[in-house]
C-alpha cells in the first residue's frame, strides 16, 4: 500500500494525473478504495482540470464572486455529499460517476437530488438497488439541467 501511495504521489509531483486516475480506476474494479486512495483519485481529478478551459475559469470566477469562505464552504458541502454517496450508495464502480455529479451539478440541484436519493433508500434495499436508484436520480437531475456526466479523457499519446 505504501508503495502504491508513493507511486501516486510521484505521479502527482510529475503532473501525471491521468496515470493516477487510470491506476485507481483499474484498482477500483478489483477492490474497494480506502479513504486515502479515494482522496488521491479526487486530487487527480481536481488537478487535471485545465484552468485555460472555460470550466476552470468559471470556477475561479465563481470563487471570486462568492468570496473564498463561501466558495470553500460549498466545496466542503459537496465533499460531504460525495462521502455519503460513497459510504451508502457505492458498489465499488461508481466513484468516478459520483465525483463528476458532485462536481458538475449546481449545488442546489445536487442537494435536491441527494435528498431524493436519501428518501428513496429505505434500510431494506440492497446496495445494487440503492446504486441503481442513486445513479438514476443523478442522471435525471443532470439531464434536466443540461449537464453531461461524462469524463472527457485526453487521448493517449503514442
Amino acid at each position: 500500500m505504501n508503495d502504491l501511495l508513493s507511486t501516486l504521489e510521484q505521479w502527482h509531483q510529475d503532473s501525471e494525473y491521468q496515470k493516477v486516475i487510470d491506476r485507481l480506476e483499474e484498482l477500483s474494479h478489483t477492490q474497494k478504495l480506502d479513504y486515502a486512495l479515494t482522496c488521491q483519485l479526487a486530487r487527480a481529478y481536481n488537478n487535471i482540470a485545465d484552468l485555460d478551459k472555460e470550466e476552470g475559469r468559471s470556477q475561479l470566477e465563481r470563487a471570486e464572486e462568492l468570496g473564498l469562505e463561501v466558495y470553500i464552504s460549498q466545496i466542503e458541502e459537496r465533499r460531504a455529499i460525495l462521502d455519503q454517496l460513497l459510504a451508502g450508495w457505492n458498489d465499488g464502480r461508481r466513484k468516478s460517476f459520483y465525483c463528476l455529479a458532485v462536481y458538475l451539478l449546481e449545488l442546489d440541484d445536487l442537494r435536491r437530488a441527494f435528498e431524493e436519493i436519501q428518501a428513496a433508500a429505505p434500510g431494506g434495499n440492497t446496495v445494487k438497488e440503492k446504486v441503481i436508484t442513486a445513479v438514476g436520480i443523478l442522471k435525471r437531475t443532470a439531464e434536466s439541467s443540461g449537464v453531461a456526466l461524462k469524463l472527457n479523457k485526453k487521448p493517449k499519446e503514442r
